[in-house]
């Protein structure tokens, strides 16, 4: 989508609202060109031929002392649709905002959502991204300090635990603060917002629906009761699914994972945790590197004499990345997580003035065949 500003004042409506704000418009080709006054504005919405021969959607807005901008969306080779709406995002403020939905077409995807508004003399726009669907809900005010929320859900749950129609995925909240567009999901005060959509989803997983469970334990993340989640998801959660489970890369990369260094997970639960970690859930899970050498932490930032001394030894380094892949596994595996923690801070107490290669080595056999008992 791209925003064509103009410098060249056009004349005020000056025509009486013919929608009332927060409610969104639906349009079409098929309506032809129209327009509407909302909350001050005026909204021209029109098809166009874009430089490919695409039919695109253009939106003219024009604010109350005659100043324009435009919205042009996508192109498709037929009939376009588009939605705007006026809402004031923050309820203490006297300028409004102009919501604008696109199409990018797909059998899903994808609802392209802008945000623009003419401010101290200039169109402002903010870009919400790209959104699963079709037209999303209003924004509203979710945490009562004046200020309206976006509230979407985390599409990297679809398709990741189970087909689309069987997938679910929790709230993502955003935000305008300061002139940007932010997630604000992990704040505390949207936690009843994420203790809703675990209720919601529970239901759903304790049929055991993997996508369902994998939508729980991640909201019930975001409020702060995972280990509980994680424990009724571990008795529930389909063991017999055959739907193909993300993999992790043992190599750092921006783009696609390169051949050979994918690690795929032979159960739902410890694919399930990488996922949670790599998407901002919980802390990342520990993957060994490729032709690693070293412990699992960063010799540089080593203070313990068990640390150094582990440093110097690569026998030991392979104990602890050994032990730090168990613990993973564990971690995921475990009814009770709480006391899975408790005893890996035993062995960390027990190991931290340890400098006898000797008995450090025996101190991580000892917790490697513990923790890989845990099944």
């Amino acid at each position: 989508m791209q925003s064509l500003a103009s410098p060249v004042a056009a004349a005020p409506p000056g025509a009486p609202d013919t929608d009332t704000m927060d409610t969104w418009v639906d349009w079409d080709t098929s309506q032809g060109a129209t327009e509407r006054w909302i909350g001050g504005y005026r909204i021209e919405v029109s098809s166009s031929l874009d430089a490919d021969g695409l039919h695109a959607p253009r939106i003219r807005l024009t604010d109350s002392v005659g100043a324009t901008t435009e919205i042009v969306g996508a192109g498709a080779g037929y009939g376009v649709n588009a939605a705007f709406a006026v809402t004031r995002l923050d309820l203490r403020d006297t300028v409004s905002q102009v919501l604008v939905r696109t199409f990018t077409g797909g059998a899903h995807c994808c609802s392209v959502l802008t945000v623009i508004e003419s401010r101290d003399g200039a169109w402002r726009t903010y870009d919400l991204g790209s959104w699963d669907g079709d037209t999303p809900a209003m924004p509203r005010d979710l945490d009562g300090d004046g200020l309206k929320e976006f509230r979407f859900v985390d599409q990297a749950f679809l398709y990741a635990f189970a087909s689309y129609a069987e997938s679910w995925a929790p709230p993502v909240i955003q935000k305008l603060i300061d002139g940007r567009i932010q997630d604000v999901s992990k704040a505390a005060v949207y936690r009843p917002v994420f203790d809703q959509a675990a209720a919601d989803s529970r239901i759903a997983c304790l049929e055991r629906s993997n996508g369902a469970c994998a939508a729980y334990v991640a909201s019930a993340a975001r409020a702060s009761r995972l280990d509980d989640a994680w424990a009724e998801m571990l008795g529930v959660y389909d063991q017999a699914s055959d739907w193909t489970l993300p993999t992790a890369c043992r190599v750092r990369t921006s783009g696609s994972c390169p051949a050979g260094a994918e690690m795929t997970f032979s159960t739902f639960p410890e694919a399930l945790q990488w996922f949670l970690g790599e998407h901002g859930y919980t802390g990342k899970v520990y993957i060994a590197p490729l032709n690693a050498t070293g412990p699992s932490y960063d010799c540089g930032a080593a203070r313990t004499v068990s640390e150094r001394t582990i440093c110097r030894s690569s026998d030991l380094a392979m104990l602890d990345r050994t032990l730090a892949v168990a613990y993973s596994r564990a971690m995921a595996l475990a009814r009770d997580r709480a006391a899975l923690r408790a005893t890996q801070r035993s062995f960390h107490q027990a190991r931290r003035d340890e400098g006898d290669p000797v008995r450090l080595g025996a101190l991580y056999e000892n917790r490697i065949d513990e923790l890989l008992a845990i099944d």
